[in-house]
């Protein structure tokens, strides 16, 4: 078996991966190893063999799958994850890092461990894979001037590392939040009922509202809306009995207009306390012209323009109620920029 597998690579490497996926199914008193299986089912098919490895474009094809479906799968949320909780969470991974370089940097000194084996122990401890793929790469680059058997030596030292690391990389982690979930009695519910709290806040709803504050009748939205600066929500449509219309800087507002605020929750309980009444009713797209549309800025001549500076009421009749900026939807004021 271990000849057939040394001869045909390509079986090789699909009876790694069945396998390792095959244990990363098992359960162990809730844990699974998952997609870490098929590596650690990889290394044990290298230690029993030498001639059981593959050809250096299997793994730089993965690398390139891998970075691609990341990329696919984080994308969307990026921007997102630099708000609030997420923020937090980031400047954590940034010092998980700094720390595992500051600690590995002081091993490799006090143990007298080569650079790239001390580069592929912080890889292995930090399960980081593509960054291993990097540091092989780059110990190639820099010992192509050397004697073949110390070159496959330096460029098999930070496998051999990242190899041993690896298990406690991941089992460390399992270990850890085991521990901590039991020590600090963390509540998994309660942080799973503050997290939807927290994107309720985040999202962008639209409510109607019915006049009935007798303070801004007869006013003009620009007066009604300038001593509170930055409302948080913007007006989109109004209706002045059977008629619907864009709402501009200069409509008057008066007592029954129906009026549509587009904003967070926090924003439009404030747009409540001002116009009065909330109402189930919804003006819907279609009557009287008025439609909603998403428009993509590709004109060079509007980039670093403000909303006020377009005058879109004036000269197209229309508003910006939402703006998308990377996957993250925002409320704009008129000094947004585009």
């Amino acid at each position: 078996m271990i000849d057939l597998l040394a001869e045909n690579q390509l079986i090789l490497l699909f009876t790694v991966i069945g396998l390792g996926y095959l244990v990363g199914n098992i359960n162990l008193h809730g844990f699974k190893l998952g997609v870490a299986a098929v590596l650690f089912v990889g290394i044990a098919f290298g230690a029993i063999d030498k001639r059981l490895s593959l050809p250096d474009y299997i793994y730089v094809i993965g690398l390139v799958l891998f970075v691609y479906s990341i990329g696919l799968q984080s994308g969307p949320g990026f921007f997102a994850s630099f708000q609030k909780r997420g923020f937090r969470y980031s400047m954590m991974a940034v010092i998980i890092l700094v720390m595992g370089a500051i600690v590995t940097g002081v091993m490799a000194l006090l143990m007298g461990i080569s650079s790239s084996s001390a580069a592929g122990l912080f890889c292995g401890a930090l399960t980081n894979t593509p960054a291993l793929a990097a540091v092989v790469e780059t110990t190639k680059d820099l010992s192509i001037n050397l004697p073949n058997e110390t070159r496959e030596l330096l460029i098999s030292n930070p496998v051999v590392t990242y190899g041993l690391a690896y298990p406690f990389g991941v089992f460390g982690v399992i270990l850890w939040f085991f521990l901590c979930s039991k020590c600090f009695k963390i509540n998994k519910i309660q942080e799973e009922l503050e997290e939807q709290e927290e994107s309720k806040k985040i999202a962008i709803y639209s409510r109607t509202f019915r006049i009935t504050n007798p303070a801004i009748a007869g006013q003009r939205v620009e007066e009604v809306l300038r001593p509170m600066k930055d409302p948080g929500f913007v007006l989109s449509r109004i209706r002045k009995g059977n008629v619907s219309d864009i709402v501009e800087s200069l409509t008057v507002l008066n007592l029954n207009d129906l009026v549509v605020a587009v904003g967070d929750t926090e924003a439009l309980t404030r747009a409540k306390l001002l116009f009065g009444e909330e109402v189930s009713e919804h003006l819907v797209e279609g009557p009287d012209g008025i439609s909603y549309r998403r428009i993509f800025v590709s004109n060079k001549e509007v980039v670093g323009k403000t909303l006020r500076e377009l005058h879109l009421n004036r000269q197209l009749h229309a508003t910006v109620t939402r703006l998308r900026r990377g996957d993250v939807d925002i409320v704009p004021s008129p000094d947004t920029v585009l």
